[in-house]
């Protein structure tokens, strides 16, 4: 609807504006000539005083539905070609609550609404809502032409390409409701949302309807969308791209993967022969080609970079030639004679003389005959040997050197690389196998200096590195066993990993000689052996150029090379530099997928391995379009995830306690980074990615804190896989390749239970319900053994295979219906296969009747080949009737069992009932309690000793049990005061037996149950009134198990799947006629037991359940005390204490996986990951729940095409669903201001490669680009921890926080990072790759010389920039196509045409089109996949601030990042203490156990003052210069410090009391500790951001610096964040010699302009970064770079290096006008899960040293007192030590403050008095609940800084008024508070002018009038806070010191808006005496700013001022 008349604008701002809590007025708008109108909402109060916070806000709003609606007015979008255009509203109602919307989300139960019908859009139109982000910005009369910078924009809807309106991502996504739509239109209910609700947004806001138009052609569309699902366009990619995208897309999908490890180990060659004579650990794992063998390679020059780090020694010899030597040891005599050559001199022709040198100690030279060759002298440096590298000529035998005589020999030939130079060296090969005999009795030693003779000439050997092809799909069937003990005498290891999940398909069976088994098993000869391969490990070729050195020797010298080498991999496959890696598609979803299932080398030892890393990646290579339970599967058993996460080698507390006594806890952080990070995340979802709410406002968490321990149970027992060979590696004992396997005596067995309250093991058969002989029925496994009987599945000691009469395995008969299947004869032999699955019910045979269960069958004798049995998945339930006592030989202890289950060895009494006999079928059968009873003459007793008979039965071994008697044993469950139980064993024991210690009464083996009624309890009711017995603190129960029916008619599948928790058996499984068939309803059919029909618990019910067929038990168990009065339902469990079968851990372990992986939240968590990586970084949740239901149904369809297998988790679906999508394709999308996102680092240089054809030197074969994660923030193999490189719901601080949106990206788009990123890029423009002026090369040679016309070498060159003769307009056209798909506004296209003229004017058409290319790398539009409208004008120039002389403060925050164990930083060092605990130290010991630090280790402090429970506290030993600043009193300690929501939180309101948080996670707590606003009041602000804001506002000049990157605590919306990285600054584009060098910056600030309102924000935000950037760059890298410190910094140190930038800082804080600051540093690395002493010695030892060095350079400065060092940590850990020697996540700690104005030498807060779970703040297991929160210790130092005002300090800490323990200035600081500028100025009666005839004296004696305050601009502040707050000098000086009445005042908390767009204050104006008449003209004009500046502008009501009188002129 609109008026005839309107001008048509290009974009549509259109009126809908509805001012927030307000009724609608429509009004005429009088400055137009049209007749539109002007609507907006006034005068409706609020229903109800809000509460004062934000959330709270929210939930009182939600109660109060006042739900508003037009009355059938339809508002347009209009064209787009229209001018603004306000819509008439005629009138309002009020509607009734809706509960739901078409979409089926309950988001409107209680907010208040208005509705509004709006036309669809066939381009785009945008609901937004705009508030200002200046004061004075007009909200309601919003021009097109408005500048961005002024307002923040919220999304709230939007509609393209006709498609209904719909939520976009953002705080409206929650809650806004599509309520319907027709043809043409939707009515959309917009809930109004106060400020804390929508995160921070503000209390007032109009709502605009935008519309927008944006198209491509079909080239540019195609380039768009391979920007987003490739690694970038290239000419060729769009020449030949055909077809449609679901045609590429299936094409992609249907190519084979690139695996990333072989394509690592096709390249791989390098010398494996290490410098030790006692052989190298490269012949552990790697084999190598050998001397005699066809292409043995050799070399003509004598030294190589095998050599290097040795000794080299020259001796001249009787005939005037010298003997140069090689001596690995540095001791006489030890000699190795090399070559002898007739001269030794250097270069310059000097003598050298006799010696011996260092060959490592100086430049590396080359390896060909007279390269380079240098040797290092103490004396005189590197020095250059003349002649270069010598020929191998050696005229005599000596007996260090053996020789041999070579029949062939071919070359030479480059191709081996150097590895320390850019050239090949040149090596010779044979061409000809030699006769073995050569080579026989040659030893490893020998090979290192060998000599070969080939016509007369002498070559010495290269033994380069040879691997085998041993994959899945074609293992090396020979068995590798001759790698064992090799013909060199060198032990190594077989080729073959294990049989396991990943390649158990594929093994082969083999009885080669050479066979063995895996690890350094080698099998007999004759035996058989499984060999079975691993992905990807393919052979290296036998010549051919190669690229890689395997870093594989523990004397390997490049470690920096090697670490960069599977960085390589990953360049070189995503550019296709080799034409490998086609399958883009594949690839961008492997790197999306590596970034949310992160494996950092941060926690990884030796980065400088490649293939293990490789091949981790390569699972999500494999599986890019399989199916993420896969994934899953592979990331939980690969053994780096479990080094990475810790819990490798993790044991369950029963395993521990049993072997050492000690009570530790199994690691927590892969149980909670599994959920947290790869599959749920830690809020509740909807399928569209919303939040599911509580009561209609609180977000629901996924798990809590006891769900992590209790998991954390089901990830002990895992280990490394058996070390092999044919892998790279550094260690001979360690494999990093292949799956972990589980040692089941580690593993936890007790039932867990499920996020859902069940339980893990629900659904699954029960054992005791399979059918007899189950070995032989339907579903039974079989894996293949060989020859070996060692089983993979069942626990078994290893020496049991050494027994004399042992019984390897059963004996199956010929005649047996299972020997014919797992013979698989053929023609009379048999065709082993690597797993048989029964498919059919077999009959038992002879000796197969009389057993219970399989475990290893003998199906061959000559060789022996076994197999063992797999039984199928079950449980048992952990209560149950009729147990039998079972008892063991090895630790003499009794347990209970069930009898129905083979659980334990038969045992038969003799007559004496005293002495029993164990009789078996085969060694270690279990039997059933009435098959062992069977089996004995005399009946089974109560025994109290085992012998042994032929055959043996396995007697002896820790897992031997046997049954015991008739007698019952009892169980019983011990019960928690929180509700947790325990199983406790009471078997019947004979004397010198006691229980079990798992299962005793003592055990603590603690699980959860769900109690129905409540649980008897201690504390509560005396144990049910007595109806159980009190043990200690617990109660002890008696039990009965109840079994009932459920049903009693035929369920639903939901009935069935809600209610039934027991599986059943397949009923198919069983003899004909155990079941029948009682019919089928829908999808459910039933059986009964037999022929009767009638419901009982042997009912099966047969469904669908997970998409497959799926059998249930019409059963509940319940195990119930007294008289039913407590009950729970029975848990069941996979393993039974008495057998710990890896199997069942197995299974157990797959069950937690599926539990995860089908959890509702994993595929709206993924959708958005995946999404946000493949570039859109806020999809809407239309978008989300497409992808999520690809997910979901493992199907989607687009162009008719079907994507997926239809099983859910398929990731095909779900991957063509994100780029095929309409949101994913829509071109018009790209308009949208809030769509799309920054680009990835790494993806911006790989396109930009790609597009622009970078071609790679011919001697550089591989694709160098280094040190990118630390110049640009992203590198592959680089993640620096577990939440990758960015965090998926990080903001930018800005217009992107405002609108409460995401921009992960922006995390690294730090300053120091953008300059270093465009240099990068201006450097391969110029130069090609090396590192010339930040490139992003490795190497380069006489950069400094390109001055002189010298030519840079380089790795590689752009062939586009070389070749292409595109001019003008057609370049920047194709590089706008190719570069960002078209996405480039006409200005600046124009920019980048007037840019290429002005070079190619200077250079010609090669220099302008490089000049247009790096001005194009700098676009927002490159580095953000938003359209950019931009303003005529620049941004602002940046002013170099005044300088201040104020007094300097600073604030450094010491981010102790990874959750620091800071109980053992400050501990209690007394028995002599206070409190239930007075031998504290002693208490501490008991609890920390092996965590604990020893008492006399400790420093000793003196707390006598501090009124704690002890007068003595220990420090870590460590922390030496820390006790010393303590007992000078400038450090204080604060004790039990933690994120509080609330005062009074303790044990047991803990939960509720965090209702506003998530506990223990480390990205979320990081953001808490940082931002100190829970309820999200002040959000998207930090602490530090906060305080600069309020001292920015007093008058200070307050700064965020930042050298740990972007900081959350240092985020503030008046103060932008300065970066400065600790490794120094780098000068923005260096090189200054490239063409218009000089002008280059300033065109880059001309085309990055200021944008008008509508713009993208992706691209606002990149634009003001890389502007504040440059200024921060121009301000800092010549005051940095000419800054000295006094104090020398440990370079190795990286905590020490922030310390010194940070002095750095503060010493140049005149040049940076600062008299504030607050610092940001971080130490990583405290994330102890395991082996907390070994690290936290480094870690401690690295804080002291940065601590102690940065205090001495402030006192240098004289600083010491102007600082405050705050360490920080996101929570402390848990008292109690982990499995692994290490702590887990947990809450309160202990933290230290510093600084020379410190009041120190005392500790704050309270020290617990108790630290077990007995203490009042201490829980399960071992988390101290936190007593003084993180605002107490904020409040003093912001009261420090200058913050006194209660309203000031309530907006640095938004939640202080919560808690009373806050700390004063005075708590902290010593002395007394200095004067403080006034909050407001104080206002005096009369006129606003100074006394003339007033004088007053300065400090110094000198005699000043008023005029003097503020006659100098940069002394002024300074000035008038020192003199004014004396009574006489403010009275006189009433204007000077602006202390007139309050008309006459500036208003300190005003801005305004310069015509540059820079935003000022008042005090501006009047800064710059002789620009002070000119600006107070030019703005004071404006009303807005002469009334709130009314001061600077002279426009005081009693008097008039002009400037002159201010500065003192007459």
């Amino acid at each position: 609807m609109r008026s005839a008349g309107v001008p048509v604008p290009t974009v549509l701002i259109v009126y809908c504006l509805l001012l927030m809590n307000s009724l609608l007025l429509c009004l005429p708008k009088s400055s137009s000539g049209n007749n539109s109108l002007v609507c907006r909402f006034e005068g409706v109060a609020a229903a109800s005083t809000a509460p004062k916070s934000g959330r709270q806000r929210e939930r009182a709003a939600k109660q109060q539905l006042q739900h508003r609606q037009d009355q059938q007015i339809v508002y347009s979008c209009g064209s787009v070609t229209e001018d603004p255009v306000q819509l008439t509203v005629q009138g309002e109602t009020t509607t009734t609550q809706t509960s739901n919307n078409p979409q089926g989300h309950s988001v409107k139960t209680a907010l208040s609404y208005f509705s509004r019908t709006i036309t669809k859009s066939d381009s785009l139109c945008i609901l937004v809502r705009i508030t200002a982000a200046v004061t004075g910005a007009p909200l309601d009369s919003l021009s097109r032409y408005a500048s961005l910078s002024d307002y923040n924009l919220v999304p709230v809807a939007r509609s393209y390409d006709g498609y209904d309106w719909e939520r976009v991502g953002g705080p409206y996504a929650q809650h806004l409701v599509v309520s319907s739509c027709s043809s043409s239109s939707c009515t959309l209910d917009i809930p109004i949302l106060d400020g804390g609700a929508a995160a921070g947004l503000a209390s007032e806001g109009l709502f605009y309807l935008m519309s927008f138009a944006h198209s491509l052609d079909t080239r540019q569309k195609n380039a768009r969308f391979l920007i987003q699902a490739t690694f970038g366009p290239t000419t060729f990619n769009l020449d030949s791209f055909t077809g449609s995208y679901e045609d590429w897309v299936r094409n992609q999908m249907d190519l084979s993967p690139t695996l990333h490890r072989a394509y690592f180990r096709r390249r791989v060659d390098g010398n494996a022969l290490d410098g030790d004579r006692d052989g190298s650990l490269t012949s552990s794992v790697l084999d190598i080609r050998g001397p005699c063998e066809k292409y043995s390679r050799w070399r003509r020059y004598a030294f190589g970079n095998e050599d290097w780090d040795e000794y080299i020694t020259a001796r001249r010899r009787s005939d005037g030639t010298w003997l140069l030597s090689i001596n690995r040891s540095g001791n006489a005599g030890d000699d190795v004679p090399r070559t002898v050559v007739d001269t030794w001199k250097d270069t310059d022709g000097n003598d050298i003389g006799e010696g011996t040198w260092d060959f490592g100690g100086c430049w590396w030279g080359d390896e060909s005959l007279g390269g380079s060759f240098y040797i290092a002298d103490v004396d005189r440096g590197c020095v250059k040997i003349q002649g270069g590298n010598p020929p191998v000529n050696l005229p005599f035998a000596s007996d260090k050197v053996k020789t041999i005589s070579l029949s062939t020999l071919s070359g030479p030939t480059s191709t081996v690389m150097n590895f320390w130079s850019f050239e090949y060296g040149e090596v010779y090969y044979t061409t000809a196998a030699e006769n073995s005999s050569k080579c026989s009795g040659l030893s490893w030693g020998d090979m290192l200096d060998l000599i070969g003779t080939y016509n007369g000439v002498q070559y010495r050997f290269a033994g380069y590195t040879k691997l085998k092809t041993n994959t899945v799909e074609n293992p090396d069937a020979s068995g590798s066993g001759d790698l064992l003990y090799n013909s060199y005498d060198i032990e190594g290891y077989c080729t073959s990993p294990t049989m396991n999940f990943m390649n158990i398909n594929s093994c082969v069976y083999t009885t080669s000689t050479n066979a063995c088994n895996s690890g350094w098993e080698k099998a007999n000869p004759g035996d058989g052996v499984v060999v079975c391969g691993s992905h990807g490990e393919v052979a290296n070729p036998q010549m051919g150029k190669h690229t890689f050195q395997p870093a594989a020797t523990s004397k390997y010298k490049a470690e920096d090379r090697s670490a960069n080498q599977k960085k390589s991999v990953f360049y070189m496959i995503a550019t296709e530099i080799d034409g490998e890696g086609n399958d883009q598609f594949r690839q961008r979803m492997a790197w999306a997928l590596s970034q949310i299932l992160v494996v950092t080398p941060n926690q990884i030892n030796d980065d400088e391995m490649s293939e293990i890393y490789l091949h981790y990646y390569d699972i999500f290579v494999r599986n890019a379009f399989g199916n993420y339970f896969q994934i899953l599967k592979e990331v939980a058993y690969s053994p780096m995830m479990g080094e990475m996460l810790g819990y490798i080698n993790s044991r369950s507390t029963s395993y521990v306690y049993r072997e050492s006594g000690t009570r530790a806890y199994p690691d927590e952080n892969f149980a909670r980074e599994i959920m947290q990070l790869f599959s749920i995340g830690v809020h509740v979802l909807n399928m569209d990615g919303t939040l599911k709410l509580l009561d209609a406002s609180q977000p629901i968490q996924t798990y809590d804190n006891s769900d992590i321990q209790n998991f954390a149970r089901a990830w002990t027992a895992f280990t490394g896989p058996t070390p092999r060979g044919n892998i790279e590696g550094k260690y001979k004992y360690i494999n990093r390749i292949d799956p972990m396997t589980i040692h089941g005596p580690w593993r936890d067995e007790f039932p867990k239970m499920d996020l859902d309250d069940n339980y893990i093991g629900d659904k699954v058969p029960l054992c005791v319900d399979f059918p007899k002989h189950q070995f032989l029925k339907k579903g039974a496994k079989y894996r293949l053994l060989g020859s070996s009987v060692t089983p993979l599945l069942h626990h078994q000691p290893s020496y049991w295979v050494e027994e004399e009469y042992t019984i390897l395995g059963f004996p199956i008969s010929t005649n047996s219906q299972l020997y014919p299947l797992l013979c698989n004869g053929l023609n009379g032999s048999c065709n082993f296969q690597p797993e048989v699955r029964l498919t059919a019910n077999l009959d038992c045979y002879s000796d197969e009747c009389f057993i219970d269960e399989m475990r290893i069958v003998k199906v061959q004798n000559n060789p022996p080949v076994y197999y063992e049995y797999q039984r199928p998945a079950c449980v048992e339930m952990a209560f149950y009737d009729d147990a039998k006592t079972v008892s063991d030989i090895w630790y003499s202890e009794s347990m209970c069992a069930n009898p129905n289950l083979p659980i334990a060895r038969n045992a038969c009494c003799d007559s004496s009932q005293s002495t029993a006999t164990s009789f078996c079928e085969f060694t270690s059968e279990r039997t059933t309690f009435s098959t062992s009873s069977s089996r004995c003459a005399r009946g089974a007793c109560a025994w109290s000793s085992i012998q042994n008979s032929a055959p043996y039965c396995m007697y002896w071994s820790e897992d031997a049990y046997y049954w015991a008697g008739e007698e019952n044993c009892v169980l019983q469950v011990k019960v928690s005061n929180d509700g947790m139980v325990a199983i406790v064993h009471n078997p019947y024991l004979v004397s010198g037996r006691q229980t079990e210690s798992r299962v005793s009464k003592e055990n603590l083996n603690y699980f959860k149950v769900v109690w129905r009624n409540g649980f008897p309890s201690v504390s509560s009711n005396s144990c049910g009134n007595g109806l159980c017995q009190s043990f200690g603190d617990d109660c002890l129960c008696d039990i009965n198990i109840k079994e009932l029916p459920v049903f009693s008619s035929i369920p639903s599948n939901a009935d069935i799947l809600s209610m039934l928790h027991v599986g059943g058996v397949d009923v198919s499984s069983f003899p004909p006629g155990t079941y029948t068939n009682h019919g089928t309803v829908g999808d459910v059919t039933v059986f009964h037991k037999g022929s009767s029909g009638a419901y009982s618990i042997d009912t099966v019910f047969r469904t669908s359940y997970r998409g497959e067929t799926s059998f249930f038990k019409n059963v509940e168990s319940v195990v119930t005390i007294g008289n039913e009065l407590f009950s729970f339902r029975n848990p069941p469990q996979f393993l039974n204490p008495a057998l710990h079968e890896p199997r069942d851990a197995m299974y157990e372990t797959d069950e937690v996986l599926k539990h995860i992986f089908y959890h509702d939240n994993v595929a709206p968590f993924l959708a958005i990951r995946l999404i946000q990586r493949f570039g859109i970084s806020n999809p809407s949740p239309r978008y989300i729940e497409s992808v999520a239901s690809a997910f979901k149904s493992g199907s989607y369809i687009s162009g008719g095409k079907s994507f997926g297998d239809g099983i859910y988790g398929n990731l095909g679906a779900t991957a063509a669903a994100i780029v095929l999508d309409r949101e994913a394709q829509s071109v018009v999308l790209d308009a949208d201001p809030t769509s799309g996102g920054l680009r990835e680092p790494i993806l911006k240089i790989l396109a930009f490669m790609r597009a622009m054809e970078f071609s790679r030197t011919e001697s550089s074969p591989e694709l160098r680009l280094t040190n990118l994660q630390s110049t640009i923030g992203q590198a592959p193999h680089a993640i620096p921890n577990v939440f990758s490189f960015f965090l998926p719901s990080y903001a930018a601080p800005g217009h992107i926080k405002s609108a409460s949106i995401s921009s992960p990206e922006a995390q690294v788009l730090t300053g120091p990072k953008i300059i270093q990123f465009i240099n990068g890029l201006i450097s391969m423009i110029d130069l090609g790759l090396n590192n010339c002026y930040g490139g992003f090369g490795d190497d380069a040679m006489n950069c400094d010389t390109i001055g002189w016309g010298w030519t840079i070498y380089n790795r590689g060159e752009l062939n586009y920039i070389n070749t292409r003769q595109l001019a003008g307009i057609d370049l920047v056209d194709d590089l706008a196509t190719l570069l960002n798909g078209g996405r480039l506004s006409n200005g600046s296209r124009q920019a980048l045409v007037d840019a290429y003229n002005a070079a190619r004017n200077v250079g010609g058409n090669f220099e302008g089109l490089k000049y247009a290319v790096k001005l194009f790398i700098t676009l927002p539009e490159f580095h953000t996949t938003n359209i950019v409208n931009t303003k005529v004008i620049k941004r602002p120039d940046y002013e170099t601030p005044a300088p201040s002389n104020k007094p300097y403060k600073a604030v450094i925050f010491l981010m102790l990042d990874g959750g620091a164990d800071s109980h053992n930083m400050l501990m209690p060092n007394s028995n002599s203490c206070s409190g239930p605990n007075p031998s504290m130290y002693s208490h501490y010991s008991s609890v920390r156990s092996n965590l604990a630090l020893d008492k006399s280790s400790m420093l000793n402090i003196d707390a006598s003052g501090s009124n704690q429970i002890c007068s003595r506290f220990g420090m870590h030993p460590n922390l030496s210069a820390l006790k010393d600043l303590y007992d000078a009193g400038d450090l204080l300690w604060v004790s039990n410090v933690g994120v509080l929501q609330t005062a009074n939180t303790n044990k047991d309101n803990w939960w509720e009391q965090s209702t506003d948080t998530v506990l223990f996670a480390h990205n979320l707590q990081s953001d808490e500790v940082q931002n100190l606003d829970i309820f999200e009041n002040q959000a998207g602000r930090g602490v530090g951001g906060r305080l600069a804001d309020v001292l920015n506002k007093l008058g200070y000049n307050a700064a965020t610096i930042s050298v740990r990157g972007v900081s959350e605590a240092l985020v503030s919306s008046e103060s932008p964040l300065t970066i400065v990285e600790s490794d120094g600054i780098e000068k923005f584009n260096p090189n200054p010699f490239s063409t218009l060098s000089n002008s280059f910056v300033s065109r880059v600030r001309d085309i990055n302009k200021a944008t008008n309102i509508g713009s993208g924000l992706f691209a606002e935000t990149w634009a003001s970064l890389l502007a504040d950037g440059i200024d921060e760059n121009e301000l800092l890298f010549e005051a940095l770079d000419s800054t000295n410190l006094e104090q020398d910094f440990n370079e190795k140190n990286y905590l020490s290096e922030q310390f010194a930038t940070v002095a750095k800082m503060i010493k140049t804080k005149d040049t940076r006008g600062s008299d504030r600051d607050i610092f940001y540093v971080e130490q990583t690395g405290y994330d102890t899960h395991g082996d907390l002493h070994i690290f936290f010695n480094e870690l401690t030892e690295t804080l002291n040293e940065g601590m102690e060095e940065f205090k001495k350079e402030m006192d240098n400065q004289g600083r010491w007192d102007d600082v405050t060092i705050v360490m920080v940590s996101e929570f402390a850990r848990t008292l109690p030590e982990n499995s692994r020697a290490g702590s887990d996540h947990a809450w309160g700690g202990n933290y230290f403050i510093a600084g020379g104005d410190v009041d120190g030498g005392k500790i704050l807060g309270k020290y617990p008095d108790t630290l077990d779970i007995s203490g009042e703040l201490v829980f399960k297991p071992g988390i101290v609940i936190p007593t003084t929160p993180w605002e107490s210790v904020w409040n003093g130092i912001a009261q420090w800084m200058g913050v006194t005002n209660a309203s000031d300090l309530n907006e640095v800490l938004p939640n202080r008024n919560s808690f009373s323990n806050l700390f004063s200035r005075s708590t902290i600081y010593s002395g007394t508070d200095p004067p403080n500028p006034p909050t407001s100025s104080p206002t005096f009666d009369g006129p606003c002018e100074d006394d003339s005839n007033f004088s007053f004296p300065l400090d110094n004696g000198a005699v000043k009038k008023c005029p003097w305050l503020t006659l100098n601009e940069n002394r002024a502040s300074a000035r008038l806070e020192k003199y004014c707050v004396r009574p006489y000098v403010g009275n006189a000086c009433r204007l000077s010191c602006g202390f007139c009445t309050s008309s006459c005042n500036d208003d300190p908390t005003f801005s305004f808006r310069l015509k540059n767009g820079r935003k000022k204050k008042c005090r501006w104006l009047t800064m710059n005496e002789k620009k002070a008449p000119i600006r107070i003209g030019v703005y004071c004009e404006q009303s807005i700013i002469s009334n709130a500046c009314a001061r600077s502008c002279d426009s005081c009501p009693l008097s008039r001022r002009t400037y002159t009188v201010l500065s003192g002129e007459k």
